[in-house]
């Protein structure tokens, strides 16, 4: 077993260099916070750092697998010195589901016309406890709602000024205690859960306490029974 504890690295080791010109420890970094799946692996404890290290040289064309090694594994004391799963985990006891189906995306171009024909519409829409979420882009505006005031909707927006119409949607809503502002990674933990479980998620969002999930209803009861075991961790 490779011990990074009682190895002092000569210099040529640490300045191995990929074909870029960038050392091996800035590349072996790189990749790790590129890859969540192999964070997760080395928050867990679990990863092979041999094989990884074979990995990383193969894919980024490094010949020095003692300094991709070294690297790794002083990568991996930082990973792990991060607040980790364990809070997520925690927090997510306490949290609830909220299922929404019939929701639909209704994606506008960005400019003052539309926001301007929302203002009213919001006031409206809101007021009958229905879902009408606004996010605003660079290049769109999206605006999440039941399929009960979809036309209400694009009536309001009007039909030139839409890009596209999403049907057939689900709305998930995770919410969770006012600590979650506290606790960093919950959206992505989350979202790497679901992707884990091939389960496309067309939107996602956060407000205050609660993290939303906007995926398609054929999705729905794979999405809630992944995330329920999630919030259900103390009584299994």
């Amino acid at each position: 077993m490779f011990d990074t504890k009682h190895f002092i690295p000569n210099q040529d080791i640490m300045l191995g260099m990929s074909a870029e010109g960038r050392s091996a420890a800035q590349v072996t970094r790189d990749y790790i916070d590129a890859h969540p799946s192999v964070r997760d692996a080395i928050k867990r404890g679990i990863v092979n750092y041999s094989a990884l290290a074979r990995a990383i040289m193969v894919e980024k064309g490094l010949t020095n697998e003692e300094a991709v090694l070294v690297a790794a594994r002083r990568h991996s004391e930082t990973l792990r010195s991060e607040i980790g799963e364990a809070r997520i985990r925690e927090l997510l006891k306490m949290s609830s589901l909220e299922i929404r189906t019939k929701i639909c995306i209704i994606t506008a171009r960005n400019d003052w016309s539309v926001i301007e024909s929302l203002e009213s519409l919001v006031k409206n829409v809101l007021s009958k406890s229905r879902v009408l979420q606004v996010i605003q882009g660079t290049t769109g505006i999206t605006v999440i709602t039941e399929e009960e005031t979809r036309k209400t909707v694009e009536d309001s927006i009007g039909t030139s000024r839409i890009i596209k119409t999403t049907s057939g949607l689900a709305q998930i809503t995770v919410k969770s205690p006012d600590t979650i502002s506290e606790i960093p990674g919950v959206m992505a933990y989350l979202s790497s859960v679901l992707a884990g479980q091939g389960i496309n998620v067309i939107e996602v969002m956060s407000c205050h306490t609660d993290t939303i999930f906007i995926v398609e209803e054929k999705d729905m009861m794979m999405a809630m029974d992944v995330i329920g075991r999630l919030l259900k961790l103390d009584s299994d």
